[in-house]
Parts: C-alpha cells; sequence; structure tokens
C-alpha cells in the first residue's frame, strides 16, 4: 500500500504540475517553473554544484513532461502507475549518478520525510470523506 500511495505522491506532488488557487483563479505552473522549484528546493537542501543542479533541473523537467504526459494519457490508474513506476525506478538512478553517497542518503531522507506527509495527509482527506459520508447516512 505503501508503494502506492508513494507512486501516487511522486505522480502528483513531487513532479506533477502544481495547481496554485488563489481568489478563485486557478492557474497550473508550467513544466520549467516546476523544474526549477523542484531543482531550487533540491539545491538548497543539498549544497548541489552548477553542474549538478544542470543534471537535476534537466531531471525535474523531464520528470514534469512525463507527468503532463501520463495525465493527458488515456490510461487506466493501473496502467499510469506501472508507468509512473518504471520511469521514477530510471529517476532514482540518474539522482544516484548525479549525488554523492552523502547528499544521495540525505536526498532519501527528505524523499521518505516528503512520502510520509502525503501518505498522512491521504490518510486525514480519506477520514474525511468516510466521516463526511457518514454524517451523510444519518
Amino acid at each position: 500500500m505503501r508503494i502506492i500511495i508513494a507512486s501516487m505522491a511522486l505522480l502528483f506532488a513531487s513532479a506533477s504540475l502544481t495547481v496554485i488557487a488563489q481568489d478563485n483563479k486557478v492557474t497550473q505552473q508550467t513544466v520549467t517553473e516546476e523544474a526549477q522549484m523542484n531543482t531550487d528546493r533540491l539545491t538548497k537542501a543539498l549544497d548541489l554544484n552548477e553542474d549538478q543542479k544542470a543534471k537535476v533541473y534537466r531531471q525535474y523537467y523531464a520528470a514534469a513532461e512525463n507527468t503532463k504526459k501520463m495525465l493527458k494519457a488515456d490510461a487506466t490508474n493501473a496502467e499510469k502507475e506501472a508507468m509512473s513506476k518504471k520511469y521514477m525506478a530510471g529517476k532514482e538512478q540518474d539522482f544516484k549518478t548525479i549525488l554523492t553517497d552523502e547528499q544521495y542518503q540525505k536526498y532519501l531522507k527528505i524523499k521518505d520525510q516528503k512520502y510520509d506527509a502525503v501518505e498522512k495527509t491521504s490518510k486525514q482527506r480519506v477520514n474525511k470523506v468516510d466521516q463526511q459520508r457518514e454524517e451523510k447516512q444519518e
């Protein structure tokens, strides 16, 4: 179950096109903005050098493009999940070669914390929906 949630988190949180709601206006960040935001966050957390920043940016850019294509794809959720897992496995391998061993270990910890937070939020949402359904039935 955790793998499924982690895959979905990667799909929709880490590499997804972020949707921001402001004053009833919904804007979609571009792939470039998404890649830059994620690169900046990782640069700050891991103290990346310029070469690493460029490589990480390309990874995040490709991830955002991949997510955009998957969201538009006419596929079942299971097929999208399989595509996401395959892509993310390749991304992880690339990150392992881009980052130093110390940076990669720190990256894994950051990623795990992010997934834990996403999993917690997902459970809270499910509980809230369940509670609302129970209230409607009463």
